[in-house]
């Protein structure tokens, strides 16, 4: 999961576009009116109903989403800080991006205590960002002034954060993105396997003490006087008065974890008593680190949302087939790209708004410096870069 990295360098641009104290004027009408009352009053609902023209529309429904200079001026009373790993390491980098955008959209920890809440009012604004897309994504450079490329960057930009909050910024955490597999009982405790994770079952008595063996996997047995005799792994001995009573005494166990053993009758029995269990290896004392949907994404939250997303589409059934045949587990994440990419069709189309509405100010800028067009084709090809390596595309 390297990849994520790449999306740290495309939120930078979030810096390079809030900076200039100017950006939040371009939540203003476009004529005196009613429309610029409203603006006035910051009632955007007005706003929505008597603004006519196209740039003070989308003005308004960005307004509506949260963003104009007031909001902005409230945010940077408080500005948001990336934090420190408090568990010493092991949550990796804080993507403080979201927290960011969250803080000046008033709908972060400091204004909504609940994580439900505030998933509820992201999907809220999410409807307003849209309206602003609606009316400029399919619009040209040469068709939009350069307010207007800022405000569908804006709304796009904003989208973007925030659905990555709501994908990634789950509370929950793994400690490399992709899920382990595990033979656990019906109870969920877990079988011991090899480093494969094939399970090693063995022949043994009714107490899970193991039998010596032949190379075709039947008890060593010999006949004495006394009887019917077994020989264990540690070359102790059962005799047994009959055949049928030796026979009877020869069952297979599995070991536990820790330590313990399950024996069953027959090697059958032992098999069915296999379940998967596709899990995420969650990181030591995140739990108390974490505040699910605070706009804060930690590298090991990062690749818990993408474990979790990457479980739900892997088949289970033909990975417990293969380590019942005694082969190796390995995850060929290739064959569940397209679900996963399915999954992730909000984030992706969010991505796709972004990088599009860069490319316009890229075309309409043509004469900034070669200095501002490479930062913004940079985060639009880091956009891309991202994409591809999650085996997607915009």
């Amino acid at each position: 999961m390297a990849s994520l990295k790449h999306f740290r360098i495309c939120l930078t641009l979030f810096l390079f576009l809030i900076i200039p104290g100017g950006c939040a004027d371009i939540v203003q009408p476009s004529n005196a009116s009613v429309c610029e009352d409203a603006f006035n009053a910051r009632d955007y609902d007005t706003a929505i109903e008597k603004c006519t023209d196209r740039k003070s529309l989308a003005g308004a429904y960005l307004g509506k989403a949260g963003f104009d200079i007031v909001s902005l001026l409230k945010s940077s009373e408080s500005p948001v800080e990336t934090l420190n790993d408090p568990t010493g390491g092991q949550l990796g980098s804080d993507v403080s991006a979201g927290a960011s955008v969250m803080n000046i959209l008033q709908i972060g920890t400091a204004q909504i205590s609940s994580s439900t809440d505030r998933l509820t009012a992201m999907e809220t604004i999410r409807t307003y960002l849209a309206k602003v897309s609606e009316l400029l994504k399919d619009k040209t450079a040469s068709d939009l002034s350069g307010d207007e490329i800022f405000l569908e960057i804006f709304a796009s930009l904003f989208d973007t954060v925030l659905v990555y909050v709501e994908t990634l910024d789950t509370g929950t955490t793994d400690d490399d993105g992709v899920p382990e597999p595990i033979l656990v009982d019906a109870n969920g405790k877990q079988y011991l396997t090899d480093y494969n994770g094939v399970p090693t079952p063995y022949v043994s008595d009714t107490a899970g003490k193991a039998y010596k063996t032949n190379d075709d996997g039947t008890p060593v047995t010999s006949v004495t006087l006394d009887g019917i005799v077994l020989t264990y792994a540690d070359n102790t001995t059962a005799t047994f008065t009959s055949a049928e009573a030796a026979s009877n005494a020869v069952k297979f166990a599995l070991e536990y974890t820790d330590g313990t053993t399950a024996v069953f009758d027959d090697e059958q029995t032992l098999k069915s008593s296999l379940v998967l269990d596709i899990h995420c290896v969650s990181v030591a004392n995140a739990d108390s680190a974490l505040i699910k949907t605070d706009g804060h994404i930690w590298t090991a939250e990062q690749y818990g949302a993408f474990c979790s997303i990457f479980k739900k589409n892997i088949d289970g059934d033909s990975i417990l087939a293969d380590l019942l045949a005694g082969k190796g587990v390995t995850f060929d994440l290739t064959e569940v790209q397209a679900a996963v990419c399915i999954e992730l069709t909000p984030m992706i189309e969010s991505f796709r708004l972004f990088s599009a509405a860069l490319n316009k100010l890229v075309e309409k800028a043509g004469s900034n410096t070669a200095s501002d067009n490479d930062t913004i084709s940079g985060s639009s090809a880091a956009i891309d870069d991202l994409l591809a390596e999650l085996g997607c595309s915009l």
